[in-house]
């Protein structure tokens, strides 16, 4: 990671049944924060099992 355009972006997600869990991530190379948003989420959806839904 360089230190240039880092972007700290919390991504909150929800399960049917479930309370909702927070994911922090880190994002760098990207030029703005629509597009670190978009990795972030893509990231959260990756590991955490839960499907990506349209309103994340």
């Amino acid at each position: 990671m360089s230190w240039e355009n880092k972007w700290m972006v919390g991504v909150r997600l929800h399960a049917d049944t479930e309370s909702p869990v927070s994911y922090f991530y880190l994002v760098d190379g990207t030029v703005s924060g629509a597009e670190a948003r978009s990795t972030a989420v893509s990231r959260a959806v990756r590991t955490s099992g839960i499907p990506a839904r349209a309103d994340t």
